[in-house]
């Protein structure tokens, strides 16, 4: 998964996309609930799935609200998004296997990692979407995580 795919996206639905997926999380951190969990998994593996223009949230939004109050398009690297969902994907199943199977304790505290993240990543900090954006763009805005896994070309 290497270089940059430039694609055009309304720009309200891809924030609905971001905001949801952090709220979700802090939600099931909340009211420790695995359901909740559980659907930030599969939205981020059908986000992965499907690419982010037929992701499920962006899809929604993009059918529904952008319909009656439209925004502007914004050019996003797709590769980078698709990265972003899969390391979602990944950490939300792994505190799933964790709570599951090995201890609520440390279940829970890689949801509330995830969902500090998450946050970072939806308010354009230090996100996995810009960690890919360092690691595999020569002029890429890195932030000092990314830095350290900045891969030399």
């Amino acid at each position: 998964m290497k270089g940059y795919k430039p694609i055009t996206i309304n720009i309200n639905s891809f924030n609905f996309c971001k905001y949801t997926m952090a709220l979700l999380l802090w939600m099931s951190l909340l009211f420790h609930s695995k359901y909740i969990l559980y659907c930030v998994f599969l939205l981020l593996l059908f986000s992965a799935l499907l690419k982010v223009k037929k992701a499920p949230l962006v899809f929604f939004y993009s059918n529904t609200i952008e319909k009656i109050f439209p925004s502007k398009e914004v050019v996003i690297d797709e590769n980078g998004v698709l990265f972003a969902h899969v390391v979602g994907a990944v950490f939300s199943a792994a505190a799933i296997i964790i709570l599951l199977f090995v201890n609520q304790l440390t279940g829970w505290i890689l949801v509330g990692i995830l969902a500090v993240l998450k946050t970072s990543g939806a308010f354009g900090m230090c996100g996995a979407m810009k960690l890919y954006d360092c690691m595999n763009n020569p002029n890429g805005k890195c932030c000092r995580v990314g830095k350290k896994f900045k891969c030399e070309k």
